[in-house]
């Protein structure tokens, strides 16, 4: 430790001591506060004032000097990595057992050198953590891997690699761990939460469209409204794999969770549009967006504008970061929405479903053959009906997947659809430490996409660690409004693999309630009724795996070798044969 005296303060005359010294250094951020303040101001700041304390009280506790609490953000200073570390697992503990949930904070731990002054403190390690905390998952705790290196040896907190990051305002990429568990033998959830905070993102949402208000009488910005909400309509009615959809003359069940409203305004040639998304529940306003449309330009642009509103409420509800990374893949407004229809197709999980799926992307890359996400899509519906059992020649599908993804790579190698790809072709070809690369390589950039931190799941499935694909579907279910399926009837097959029965039946209604079709949600849901003795349910579930998919058996499932314990595989199949699912 060395202090001395600040050369600015010693050209003022002012003494001001300035110590170096290298410390651990903790930020913790709430999550959503502004938009809580938003909502409601005075439940906001009670929120963040009560979980706040509980937070700092923890560190306090457990060896961390509170630096500052700006605000919704924390930062704390540590001797050793040890106490940072069991700090900050207190601190996320202390909100769970005090029920403050609701109240969600991410958490980033760095080590370097670093400036105090007058209680202050600056430099390096301070602004690794601020930013580490920020590329955490709600109730995370990240860290970086000076801090890993640094603890004790037989120290019993776990980590696991996320790998490196590039990190906003950092120079070099930092290689970042996720903390897993207190303990060796503990499986912990990421701290995501509990399971019934998990299934509240199930539900599939429900937008309804509100007639588009032109602001002047003109003819041509009533045309625009009417015909532009017809367009956005339209274009998700098609998908209703993802996102309900009605306008108000709608008679259906339930009420809406969303209002897409919005504003159309004429000056000469010129239309503004100005489209919201509003929250039933509480009124926030979930996403806005200008739009400045030339009456000029032929319907393209109307189009266009069409398929900017149809990606921003996927960007909002359901695919997070990965509607951008879609959206950004063609220019073609056509091939974008063919696209979508497809992937809509294709997360039924049935084999008419993947037979049609192959159909859109087929005639999406008609319209623009260099559609990387078209072409990666395509890729995945041969290996998943390899993984599936449904494919006539696993060889010949293989193969055709290999060729998808030569074409991909030679558009951009390092895009994370395209490493994706190649994790689960590597899988497939019995190359498995490969396969781990390159899923961590897609990680790494895009690691805030929901679909390819699911993919990242999956391939922990496949590789038969369980309670890492739960940490990710859960970190998946984190990146968005309203978990995708899929991942969901991932999460409940994994939960089945731990022994987590209860907690797969309740992750598989809540999948069912919102999609009937989904043949995934309902197979896992009879495996883990048959765990429970609910025999009568399970028949009633099995019964309905088969109506989804005549041609199921439980061999063709078994084939695609969905869990690489042997002893796994042959529980499952003999659940399934007991629910009368044929052999």
């Amino acid at each position: 430790m060395q202090t001395i005296v600040s050369g600015e303060a010693a050209s003022s005359g002012t003494i001001v001591a300035e110590t170096r010294k290298k410390l651990f250094i903790l930020a913790g951020d709430m999550v959503g506060y502004s938009e809580s303040v938003f909502r409601n101001p005075e439940t906001g700041v009670r929120n963040l004032v009560t979980s706040r304390n509980a937070f700092v009280k923890a560190l306090k506790a457990n060896g961390g000097r509170i630096v500052s609490t700006p605000g919704d953000f924390v930062l704390a200073a540590f001797e050793s990595a040890s106490d940072a570390a069991v700090a900050s697992i207190a601190a996320q503990s202390a909100l769970l057992e005090n029920r403050l949930q609701d109240s969600r904070w991410r958490v980033g731990i760095a080590f370097g050198e670093v400036f105090e002054i007058d209680g202050d403190i600056y430099g390096h390690a301070v602004n690794v953590a601020s930013r580490i905390q920020g590329v955490a998952a709600p109730g995370q705790i990240l860290m970086s891997d000076d801090v890993v290196r640094r603890f004790p040896d037989g120290f019993s907190v776990v980590t696991e690699s996320i790998g490196s990051k590039r990190l906003k305002n950092i120079s070099e990429s930092v290689h970042v761990y996720c903390v897993v568990s207190s303990k060796p033998d503990e499986y912990r959830s990421d701290f995501v939460g509990d399971i019934q905070q998990y299934r509240e993102n199930i539900v599939k949402p429900i937008v309804e469209i509100q007639p588009f208000e032109p602001q002047d009488d003109s003819q041509s910005a009533r045309f625009v409204a009417s015909s532009l909400q017809d367009e956005i309509h339209l274009v998700l009615a098609r998908l209703t794999n993802s996102i309900s959809v009605r306008d108000t003359t709608a008679v259906a069940r339930g009420k809406p969770h969303y209002v897409l409203r919005s504003s159309i305004s004429a000056r000469g040639q010129h239309l503004r549009i100005m489209p919201r998304l509003i929250s039933v529940s509480d009124g926030a306003t979930i996403w806005a967006e200008r739009y400045d449309y030339d009456l000029r330009d032929s319907f393209d642009a109307q189009d266009q504008i069409a398929s900017e509103v149809v990606s921003a409420l996927q960007l909002a509800l359901t695919d997070g970061e990965q509607a951008q990374i879609w959206k950004r893949g063609t220019r073609s407004g056509l091939a974008w929405e063919t696209f979508q229809r497809g992937h809509d197709e294709e997360r039924r999980y049935t084999r008419e479903g993947h037979r049609r799926a192959k159909e859109f992307y087929s005639s999406a890359l008609a319209m623009d053959p260099t559609y990387l996400c078209a072409l990666v899509a395509f890729g995945f519906c041969y290996l998943d009906e390899v993984r599936l059992g449904w494919a006539e020649n696993d060889e010949k599908a293989i193969h055709e997947a290999e060729l998808l993804y030569e074409r991909a790579s030679r558009i951009d190698a390092g895009h994370s659809d395209v490493l994706a790809l190649l994790a689960f072709l590597r899988f497939l070809q019995r190359k498995p430490q490969e396969a781990q690369r390159a899923m961590d390589d897609a990680v790494a950039v895009a690691g805030h996409s929901p679909e390819i931190v699911g993919y990242q799941g999956a391939l922990m499935d496949l590789l038969g660690n369980y309670p890492a694909a739960i940490r990710a579907y859960n970190r998946a279910a984190s990146l968005s409004h309203h978990v995708s399926p899929w991942i969901s009837a991932n999460l409940a097959l994994s939960n089945l693999a731990v022994g987590r029965a209860k907690e797969a039946e309740l992750i598989c209604r809540e999948v069912v309630a919102s999609h009937p079709g989904y043949v995934r949600a309902w197979l896992a849901l009879t495996v883990a009724l048959m765990r429970q003795d609910k025999v009568s349910e399970a028949l009633r579930a099995a019964s309905r795996v088969l109506d989804l998919d005549p041609k199921f058996t439980v061999t063709e499932w078994s084939h695609g070798r969905p869990f690489a314990d042997e002893a796994l595989l042959a529980a499952f199949a003999r659940d399934m044969e007991k629910a009368g699912l044929p052999s």
